[in-house]
C-alpha cells in the first residue's frame, strides 16, 4: 500500500497529513514541544491516538522512542553515517544515513538512504517492508512511502516521521 506524507512547507514541523493511495486522508501526525523533548502525535480521523513519538533530548546520537497505548514498543537510533578514530566518533560527509528501528524480538528494521534525494528503504533483514520516496511528489514538500502488505503501518509511518525530522535538521 502506497501513502503520502504531506506537510506545510512554510512549517518545517507543522502537522502532517497522511493519505492513502487514493487521496484520502488517513491520519494526522502533530508535533508538540514538550519541556525537554519534541513529540509528535499519530492519530486517525476521529481523533484516536493511535502512536505517539519522542525524542530523546540529552541522548548522544538522534534517538526517538514510540509508544502505543502509553507503552514503549520500539526506539529509532541513528543519523549521518560516521566514522569512527580513537574511539570519537565523528561525521565523515558523507550525504546517506542509517537508521535502527529496535523493536522487540528479533525483527528490528534498517532504514539506509540519501538525504540529499530523499530516497531510502526499510528492511527486515533481507526483505524490503518499505520504500521512501520524495521523487513522487517533487512540486511540495511531501512524500511517498510505500509499504509492504503485513506490515505495522503506524509504526512504519512513525519511523518515517522521526527520520524525516533528524534529517531534515541534520
Amino acid at each position: 500500500m502506497r501513502y503520502a506524507l504531506k506537510q506545510r512547507l512554510w512549517q518545517r514541523r507543522g502537522t502532517f497529513r497522511i493519505q492513502d493511495d487514493a487521496g484520502e486522508d488517513v491520519m494526522t501526525a502533530t508535533p508538540t514541544v514538550l519541556s525537554t523533548s519534541f513529540e509528535v502525535v499519530f492519530r486517525d480521523l476521529a481523533g484516536r491516538e493511535l502512536l505517539a513519538i519522542r525524542n530523546r533530548a540529552m541522548s548522544v546520537r538522534r534517538t526517538w522512542d514510540i509508544y502505543r497505548g502509553g507503552e514503549p514498543i520500539a526506539v529509532i537510533v541513528g543519523g549521518r553515517d560516521t566514522a569512527t578514530f580513537v574511539g570519537i566518533r565523528f561525521d565523515i560527509g558523507k550525504p546517506t544515513f542509517r537508521f535502527d528501528v529496535d523493536v522487540p524480538g528479533p525483527d528490528d528494521l534498517v532504514v539506509k538512504g540519501s538525504i540529499e534525494e530523499h530516497e531510502y528503504t526499510m528492511k527486515r533483514g533481507d526483505r524490503t517492508v518499505a520504500t521512501v520516496s520524495k521523487t513522487w511528489f517533487s512540486w511540495d514538500d511531501s512524500y511517498g512511502v510505500e509499504i509492504v502488505d503485513g506490515e505495522d503501518i503506524p509504526l512504519v509511518l512513525a519511523s518515517t516521521v522521526a527520520i524525516d525530522i533528524v534529517i531534515g535538521y541534520d
